[in-house]
């Protein structure tokens, strides 16, 4: 009777998690195209899997208009909300509140922002609506049987595959499900021969470059799903210095995590643990920046999984009568900590849209006044707060939100174009002194994450930068041309 009951709150909760998603995404549908936006719209074809023909369709209808891409991530996320909600119930076959917490805490978790921000959020979302609806139709077969939703997980699970090497590997999953949460009078092995063979077809391209990129990387941006606020640029530079510090840390982590599973003993952990795990480490060429966490979008499947993990152990814990009360608080508590995090970030991608679209109002008049020159992008503001500005992408592509121009970034920092001082001393053809101030020199610098010393250069791009002074609020910079002359026409700064 309760279990009916029960039943009866599921539209309720449904309609909760779309307020929710309004809640935190609604007043962002004005927010204009950042960082790989101007690639893939300028090229749909690109995007891999179902992505692209979703793209293709969206940049024929729309166009320029940047709010219908947003109802499109809309529609795309609330759908892997849905999925993710029943998926959690009937898995856990805990209460029905649960499988929301799940849903809303991969909303609103802002690792996973860029999923949700970029006009081309449809990357990450299309694939991982259409694996989330497989694992459903699988866990719905292998509770209920029925040959309908059998076929059904095993089509959805193809398109998810299709051109991602990560969603193909989510046949690992399946079977983590069938080990863990399948009865063990109802698991049939045998059932997973299907997906093994699509698997097998649609991985095989892209195994060849398993081991293109760091297997340690790729596990360690796991890291920033239950922690989603990044490192300090300091940090990174002494993980980067002393590799067996960052080996102890997450060593500790996983004593960590064996040791929740051990005490709380669901199945339900190990499940959601060991396949996130499982989709990250085969998501090859998908890095994520460990000060900023831009390419989190990619950490949206797994977020996923960690956070039905949380659900188990969440049930586990309110299976002594006097938790139940108290976990609901503190898990409602932690939604509202999750929507201020995620809200912060959608302010600075909006701020820095707006400079974006500066930019390319300046890169316009700049190619007016001299319309056969290259212009140099000085400084080629990359990251804020979580938002891939990258100034020198806006130019790059003909877009509907942007023109190619021909142009040469100069010199790359991190942050805000308004909050920074970038002033140039002096600028000729073969070489030029610059003057950065206003914030912290580490906090500006891309990767590597260390103070170069004075007198030493670095090459960016088609430009060699020589670090003259190095101070606390600021430094100077020699740019010398590696090959040809440096741009006399320079955007967003401008000539003495």
């Amino acid at each position: 009777m309760q279990r009916g009951a029960e039943r009866n709150f599921a539209p309720q909760f449904c309609i909760m998690m779309a307020i929710y998603l309004l809640l935190v995404f609604g007043w962002t549908v004005r927010i204009g195209p950042l960082g790989r936006d101007f690639a893939l719209l300028a090229h749909p074809e690109s995007a891999p899997g179902v992505a692209g023909p979703v793209l293709r369709v969206a940049t024929a209808l729309f166009g320029g208009f940047a709010p219908a891409y947003h109802l499109i991530n809309f529609a795309l996320m609330y759908g892997c909300m849905l999925t993710l909600f029943f998926f959690t119930r009937l898995a856990l076959r805990g209460p029905w509140w649960l499988g929301s917490l799940a849903a809303v805490m991969t909303m609103a978790n802002p690792v996973k922002a860029g999923a949700m921000l970029h006009l081309s959020g449809a990357v990450d979302l299309v694939p991982a609506l259409f694996v989330f609806a497989a694992l459903l139709a699988y866990a719905w077969h292998a509770d209920r049987g029925g040959r309908l939703s059998y076929m059904l997980a095993l089509v959805f699970y193809a398109v998810a595959a299709w051109g991602r090497l990560d969603m193909a590997a989510f046949v690992l999953v399946f079977a983590l499900y069938e080990a863990l949460l399948v009865p063990g009078d109802n698991r049939r092995w045998l059932r997973l021969a299907p997906f093994v063979f699509v698997a097998t077809m649609l991985a095989w391209p892209g195994l060849r470059f398993f081991f293109a990129d760091s297997l340690e990387l790729r596990l360690a941006a796991l890291a920033f799903v239950p922690y989603p606020l990044g490192l300090l640029p300091e940090t990174c530079a002494l993980y980067a210095a002393w590799p067996l510090l960052a080996w102890g840390t997450a060593l500790c982590v996983a004593i960590f995590a064996w040791f929740v599973w051990r005490k709380a003993r669901h199945p339900g952990i190990a499940f959601g643990l060991l396949g996130m795990l499982v989709v990250r480490l085969f998501a090859v060429g998908k890095p994520v920046d460990p000060v900023h966490l831009v390419g989190g979008d990619v950490l949206l499947v797994p977020l996923a999984l960690f956070n039905v993990a949380f659900a188990a152990l969440c049930l586990r814990i309110i299976a002594h009568p006097k938790w139940p009360r108290p976990v609901v608080l503190l898990t409602m508590l932690l939604c509202v900590v999750l929507f201020a995090m995620q809200t912060r970030v959608n302010l600075a991608w909006g701020e820095s849209a707006v400079a974006v679209r500066v930019f390319q109002e300046r890169a316009e008049l700049a190619a007016g006044k001299h319309p056969d020159a290259t212009l140099g992008v000085l400084p080629d503001c990359r990251y804020w707060r979580g938002a891939p500005m990258c100034f020198s992408e806006a130019i790059t592509y003909d877009s509907p939100f942007s023109t190619a121009r021909p142009h040469r970034p100069l010199l790359p920092l991190n942050g805000h174009p308004n909050r920074l001082k970038v002033e140039v001393l002096e600028w000729g053809r073969e070489s030029g002194l610059v003057r950065v101030t206003g914030a912290v020199p580490l906090d500006l610098l891309p990767p590597p994450w260390r103070l170069p010393e004075a007198g030493k250069g670095r090459r960016y791009g088609a430009a060699e930068v020589m670090f003259l002074a190095v101070r606390e609020d600021g430094f100077d910079v020699r740019i010398t041309a590696a090959d040809g002359e440096l741009p006399q026409a320079l955007i967003p700064a401008d000539l003495p």
